[in-house]
């Protein structure tokens, strides 16, 4: 079984998409109405994105890979109090589904909550918003077959 981030991300998008009153919840590992939008037009709603590998090592015929996970939570309209106030009841929904370890069957043996920006201005296709990023660590490891030498 390789490496394949893009079905991890699909799998935190569903678990994401099961938080109660989160309207959408898109990612670059879609292809349907869930894939990456032209505009944010429905709010409140969370992108989930691919973020930085952490450490990956290669050995005994295994390949064990650490990478983040953002979890991008927006929100639009009223004031910035307001927007703040609206987006924190998904912040900590999110935080407790992702605050104990989540294994995602076969393909990770870690999807854990690591840390969140706060409430922070967020753009997304050259608009601005409000919400809070909320960072996963993944862990893979996969059994790997080595290419033939030439």
């Amino acid at each position: 079984m390789p490496l394949q981030q893009s079905v991890v991300i699909g799998q935190i998008r569903t678990l994401v998409a099961q938080v109660t009153g989160m309207q959408h919840v898109y990612a670059p590992s879609e292809t349907d109405t869930n894939a990456l939008p032209q505009a944010l037009n429905v709010l409140p709603c969370a992108v989930v994105l691919p973020g930085p590998t952490r450490e990956c090592k290669v050995g005994n015929g295994m390949v064990d890979t650490t990478y983040e996970v953002a979890v991008r939570l927006y929100e639009g309209g009223g004031d910035a109090g307001e927007r703040a106030a609206s987006i924190l009841p998904f912040r900590d929904l999110l935080v407790n589904k992702f605050i104990a370890n989540v294994t995602l069957g076969a393909r990770a043996q870690l999807c854990l909550y690591e840390s969140d920006s706060g409430y922070v201005g967020l753009a997304y296709a050259g608009a601005e918003y409000g919400g809070i990023e909320v960072t996963l660590v993944v862990r893979e490891i996969v059994a790997v077959t080595p290419a033939p030498g030439s």
